[in-house]
């Protein structure tokens, strides 16, 4: 996957992600070859679906565009807001988006290759929370919005195969992701 941050155009990668992390926790370095695409394992399926935790937290995100970090988790949920919320919702988009990405040559990373659309949405919503291109909000809601372009390369050529934008969606009040979607808009 691909972004772009003033108009260059980046890989997503570890040394982007530190670069954005301010030195806030230390990263280990992970070997991309051992890696592995797999957002929420067989205990958090049972405790999410069969137990309903909505607080059980299955990814974490921080924010950090005002100056201040905010943890955001993508958290188990229920219908409006959570992985059960986006599943219900959008999991259909993104499942089109992942199949249209690899179709058109996208073959570069875990997702690629063996991923699924949960992964693609949890890499898709880190990209915009941390490098959104818009960034607004809806007072009333009390809720804020990243809207982030997401790019992806073919590993053999280099060049950009598909392209998207997506908008993630969380509460000001908690750290709740409320949902996430994929968009033809750059704004939220």
């Amino acid at each position: 996957m691909m972004t772009k941050i003033d108009g260059v155009l980046r890989p997503v990668d570890l040394e982007l992600q530190e670069s954005a992390s301010l030195d806030l926790e230390a990263t280990p370095a992970m070997d991309p070859d051992s890696m592995s695409a797999s957002l929420i394992d067989f205990t958090q399926w049972v405790s999410c679906f069969t137990l309903n935790n909505a607080d059980d937290e299955f990814q974490l995100y921080t924010w950090f565009w005002n100056g201040t970090p905010k943890d955001i988790r993508l958290k188990c949920g229920t219908d409006g807001w959570g992985y059960k919320h986006i599943r219900n919702g959008h999991q259909s988009g993104w499942q089109a988006t992942l199949n249209s990405a690899r179709a058109a040559g996208w073959n570069t990373g875990s997702i690629a290759t063996s991923g699924s659309w949960d992964d693609l949405m949890s890499a898709a919503v880190s990209n915009a929370i941390a490098w959104g291109d818009f960034v607004g909000g809806n007072a009333l809601n009390n809720t804020t919005c990243a809207n982030s372009a997401v790019l992806f390369v073919n590993s053999a050529t280099g060049a950009v195969v598909y392209e998207f934008n997506v908008t993630a969606v969380w509460a000001n009040d908690s750290d709740r992701l409320i949902t996430a979607y994929k968009t033809s808009s750059s704004v939220c």
